[in-house]
């Protein structure tokens, strides 16, 4: 096992997060992220969980991360996280976030972000939404096993199912890519990448393991 850039659990929670915040940056309804990620079997949508750890940390994590590894964290959802704090908006302990709250209950999503999004996507749909929040993590485990932060496969599942609510009832997000059958994920990654960005081009290993018919688990 060796060291890295942040702990294993927190570059695949700031994955998540971050997914769903760029899905807001680009147009889609911030309630249906959050009902996508819960048909997605996530226990938690994205931006609450990004309400409850706090906006202005995230924008301070990604800062740190745009040192650390580059313009892959420059993306529309980062700037739109960056414009709310700014306008006070610093998450739930502050009463205001993704969500507004009163007496520390969510009330509902904030108007505010209409106007800080691009017009509305009509053709987004729940599942597109939990798919991208799955394998936008699946994708980070992938680079964080390439990078020999992790050595045991099993290590990788019990920390993202136990340590941040990924999905439980797929065991995990090496799980869940042996059951989509890695060449599927290495091919529906590549498509996303070609769409979204290089945060999810497939790790070398996805590669390998695809073209040799291999899986995680037996």
């Amino acid at each position: 096992m060796r060291d890295g850039y942040g702990f294993y659990t927190t570059r695949v929670f700031s994955a998540y997060i971050l997914e769903g915040a760029q899905l807001v940056a680009e147009g889609v309804d911030p309630r249906l992220v959050e009902w996508g990620a819960r048909q997605a079997g996530m226990v938690v949508g994205p931006l609450q969980v990004f309400d409850e750890v706090s906006l202005s940390l995230g924008r301070h994590v990604l800062e740190d991360a745009r040192r650390e590894i580059g313009p892959a964290v420059d993306i529309e959802g980062a700037a739109l996280v960056g414009r709310m704090v700014e306008q006070g908006r610093l998450g739930r302990a502050h009463g205001a976030g993704f969500y507004d709250y009163e007496g520390g209950k969510r009330r509902g999503m904030w108007s505010g972000l209409e106007p800080l999004r691009k017009p509305a996507e009509p053709v987004a749909q729940a599942l597109a939404c939990g798919e991208r929040l799955l394998l936008a993590q699946c994708a980070e485990v992938a680079r964080r096993l390439d990078a020999g932060v992790l050595e045991r496969h099993r290590d990788a599942d019990l920390g993202a199912v136990l340590g941040i609510g990924f999905a439980p009832n797929t065991g995990g997000p090496l799980s869940t890519m042996d059951i989509l059958g890695l060449p599927a994920v290495v091919e529906r990654l590549d498509q996303l990448a070609a769409l979204h960005g290089e945060r999810f081009s497939p790790a070398p290993i996805l590669r390998t393991m695809a073209a040799n018919g291999e899986r995680f688990y037996p």
